[in-house]
């Protein structure tokens, strides 16, 4: 079985249409009329678009029928039928028609629907036909970030389809950040069951906690009395970012500690890629969340899940060589056996093949592969100058780090600690170049370049 979708130019002298009936009736003349002398480019280039999404294989599973004009045999004409097949590609067919016919100022008339798509974006129909087809068409193009673009721009006028294309995109972090509670809310608002949609909303709900449940709940009452419903969408998106920033920064402090952790463990469930990461550095590295290494790999793979470029670097590291040591066991994290004792020996001045550019290379390696002595003497390098320039804040961020992974040159050295304490001048600077080192330790040789060349 087959459906016909008629697409023609907008007569530029007529009105556009209000209705149906009207788009129809412009229509009829059109068809009846004399056969234009050429055929009309935008006729010919609609054909092309959809054979280039579809390209025909001449046989039932071709999804679009008797759409390409050969201009050098058929006879001009001023519109034109498409034969749509009945198959797994309609919808998404039908929307890439839509979308392409709009694009190039045709009209497109739905035979079995009665629905008529305009050429400036209104769609007319006896059963209010979707405003979303420009979604639905970059979603099945997996162009998600217009997918998501148009949604938003539909769901302004709380339109159904919109709202639940829009939270879905939302809750699963397609096209942009991802946000469990507030799509589940998007969804809600626009009338989606979890019996009805068990892939969607359905599944959106098993994600929350019990305390994203809550929020969902807030975040629902807030946009329904919202008066504009995409400030009050941005206004939570970004109350999510402030509250991750507050948790960063909260946490590090000993009568905060456990406040802050809790929100950014909220936070990371609730799909934030960031939060989820920071927690996997957390439980690996700090104090302020207790946890097994296991836990810490939980996380990782969460954020990993959620997209973020340095979770799936590590993840993937762990995937080659093993997950990295717990914090307090005395090895060299994943660096190469006799590494460690490679680079002290290149530090050393007095040795015969010393070499301070190579030692600080091999101890800035063996740092990103989370070794706490890769750690330990690259900070001792970045004090001394040894290697590379001085930089006294690099250091003493990186030394933080390698206490708290421990190693055999940190219990071996304890005075050290003490000069390694920042200055109240330096502490912020330290604090901020530390957490910027968590967040991204494989990302650490390019942090350290750039802050070369902005000495």
């Amino acid at each position: 079985m087959s459906y016909v979708l008629t697409v023609w130019p907008q007569d530029p002298l007529q009105p556009w249409p209000t209705d149906c009936d009207r788009a129809r009736a412009q229509l009829a003349p059109a068809q009846a009329a004399a056969p234009p002398a050429s055929h009309d480019p935008r006729l010919l280039a609609f054909a092309q678009a959809l054979e280039a999404r579809f390209p025909s294989q001449g046989d039932d599973d071709d999804v679009y029928d008797n759409r390409l004009p050969d201009p050098d045999r058929d006879a001009p004409q001023g519109w034109l039928n498409i034969g749509l097949h009945d198959s797994d590609e309609r919808d998404a067919a039908c929307a890439h028609a839509v979308v392409q016919a709009n694009d190039r100022g045709l009209n497109l008339f739905d035979l079995q629907s009665g629905d008529v798509f305009l050429a400036n974006g209104v769609a007319l129909g006896p059963d209010s036909p979707s405003q979303c087809l420009r979604a639905v068409d970059a979603w099945h193009r997996r162009d998600f970030v217009l997918a998501r673009a148009e949604y938003r721009r539909v769901a302004a006028g709380r339109d159904a389809q919109a709202l639940q294309g829009w939270g879905l995109l939302l809750a699963n972090g397609r096209g942009g950040p991802r946000n469990h509670s507030l799509g589940a809310a998007l969804m809600q608002l626009g009338g989606a069951e979890a019996d009805a949609d068990p892939q969607g909303y359905g599944r959106a709900l098993q994600r929350l906690t019990p305390s994203l449940q809550q929020e969902q709940a807030r975040q629902h009452a807030l946009l329904q009395a919202a008066d504009d419903l995409l400030a009050a969408v941005d206004a939570e998106v970004a109350l999510q970012e402030k509250l991750l920033q507050e948790a960063i920064r909260d946490i590090t402090q000993p009568r905060l500690r456990k406040a802050a952790a809790l929100v950014l463990i909220r936070i990371a469930n609730n799909g934030h890629a960031a939060a989820a990461y920071r927690m996997s550095l957390e439980v690996a590295l700090g104090k302020a969340i207790a946890g097994a290494q296991d836990d810490a790999d939980h996380w990782l793979r969460l954020a990993a899940d959620f997209g973020h470029p340095a979770a799936k670097a590590d993840l993937a590291r762990q995937q080659v060589q093993g997950p990295s040591p717990a914090p307090d066991e005395a090895v060299q994290g994943g660096s190469t056996p006799g590494q460690v004792p490679q680079t002290r020996m290149l530090a050393d001045p007095g040795a015969t093949h010393g070499d301070a550019a190579r030692a600080f290379e091999l101890a800035l390696e063996a740092a990103v592969h989370r070794s706490g002595d890769g750690l330990f003497l690259l900070a001792t390098f970045l004090h001394a100058g040894m290697g590379s320039s001085r930089d006294v804040v690099a250091a003493k961020a990186v030394m933080h780090l390698a206490q708290l992974l421990g190693g055999e040159l940190v219990r071996q050295h304890p005075e050290l600690w003490q000069e390694y304490q920042p200055t109240p001048e330096e502490h912020l600077a330290v604090q901020s170049l530390r957490y910027e080192i968590s967040d991204n330790l494989r990302g650490l040789p390019e942090l350290l370049a750039r802050r070369r060349q902005g000495a």
